[in-house]
């Protein structure tokens, strides 16, 4: 999973965001930054790149995910593969 250990220097305050100037490079370097408020975490802030290689993680560990859900389970075509997947998308709300 990602790593979102973030050090002491990762921090960066709501004032802070207005100066985009000063904490982008920081951002860019760390590729990631701790946004605080009154000393509390709001939110953070990933790099494009930081940003890739988390979603591909997640992405990968849900497919790992999918693939061990689904081994021994029955093959399915025709129409009962069109059935299977109608309930599937129905229960996810999709449908």
């Amino acid at each position: 999973m990602p790593d979102l250990r973030f050090d002491l220097e990762d921090d960066l305050s709501i004032t802070e965001l207005r100066n985009v100037d000063q904490w982008q490079p920081r951002l860019a370097k760390a590729g990631k930054l701790r946004v605080q408020r009154h000393g509390a975490v709001v939110g953070v802030l990933l790099s494009p790149d930081e940003w890739k290689a988390m979603k591909e993680q997640i992405e990968n560990a849900r497919d790992r995910q999918l693939i061990a859900d689904r081994s021994g389970a029955k093959v399915l075509s025709g129409r009962k593969l069109r059935s299977a997947l109608q309930k599937e998308l129905r229960e996810a709300g999709l449908l």
